[in-house]
């Protein structure tokens, strides 16, 4: 772990907006990446709440009629839709034709999932021998996993082991010959480990032998999900990024909820708070993005531009 090397892991964007707020300048907007299927793959400046397809229309759109919208990376994104705002934890979207296989992949469901994994899956062991976790010695197995979901078999050793995943998309996008996803069957017992507050006493297994041989090559893997034709530049977009209203969901970070203190009809500058942490529990503070007034305040703050 970085803290036993004596070294700190931290995204560039999160150092960014610690600069600012020690400036005293909360964080309204985000750097997004439009990438995929589109006429011109961008990266802009946003402000918080603007919609996935208001910025998909600045990269020229979609190219294909028919598509599938990602919101994260390839490999631990999530599906969304062009209505949805932009948050704080936005990185970037990726348009897919509906009919790629990895849209495919992305659009089957649990019921799905579970009856490849009990019709297809050979215990081959290669989703274990490639999986990151366990290279770095964590006692991941997901083969077993994957064995005692599909079979129901009460293996007290192999299930509590989702806990331990990164859901990085290895076993599933590259390892498995069947595109068979241990990965979503992990999520699966993640949540119901984590419900019923189940937190084992981990040993760090050591280090597998090889491991530097099974190691992902990044062209190989953008080859393996199909993705080599979109892995085109995307340009900094420097301009500033405009929007008629947004809405600014009240999670979207790590904690509870933040609480609003805002009503409608409310007249808002940009920059100013909106929804403060709950007190006594972790959370972050929400600041409007756009000068306007407030017309909803719900599970989300929604903002209509014009002059406060």
């Amino acid at each position: 772990m970085p803290l036993h090397v004596g070294v700190i892991v931290i995204n560039v964007e999160t150092l960014y907006n610690i600069g600012h707020a020690l400036a005293g300048e909360p964080v309204t907007c985000k750097f997004v990446t439009i990438a995929g299927d589109v006429k011109q793959p961008i990266t802009v400046k946003a402000p918080l709440g603007i919609t996935a397809g208001e910025l998909l229309d600045l990269a020229g759109g979609p190219g294909n009629s028919d598509y599938l919208l990602i919101e994260g990376g390839p490999c631990m994104g999530k599906l969304t839709t062009s209505e949805k705002p932009v948050t704080k934890t936005t990185g970037g979207l990726i348009v897919l034709p509906t009919s790629h296989p990895l849209a495919k992949s992305y659009s089957r469901t649990v019921r799905k999932n579970l009856n490849l994994a009990l019709s297809v899956c050979s215990q081959c062991h290669q989703c274990t021998d490639l999986c990151p976790r366990r290279l770095l010695g964590h006692p991941l197995e997901p083969h077993r996993i994957m064995r005692a979901v599909s079979y129901n078999i009460a293996d007290k050793v192999a299930l509590p082991q989702a806990l331990l995943c990164s859901e990085c998309g290895v076993c599933d996008l590259y390892a498995c010959p069947f595109g068979l996803s241990p990965r979503h069957m992990n999520q699966l017992l993640k949540v119901e480990l984590k419900r019923n507050n189940f937190r084992p006493a981990w040993k760090l297994a050591s280090i597998p032998r090889g491991h530097e041989g099974r190691q992902v090559p990044y062209d190989r893997l953008l080859r393996r999900m199909g993705l080599a034709e979109y892995n085109r530049e995307a340009v900094w977009m420097d301009i500033e990024v405009k929007a008629k209203s947004v809405s600014l969901p009240l999670q979207q970070h790590t904690g509870a909820p933040s609480v609003p203190i805002v009503q409608i009809g409310q007249k808002v500058k940009e920059g100013e708070l909106i929804a403060e942490i709950p007190t006594g529990k972790l959370g972050a503070a929400l600041h409007a993005s756009l000068t306007g007034t407030v017309v909803e305040v719900g599970n989300q703050i929604v903002i209509r531009g014009g002059v406060a």
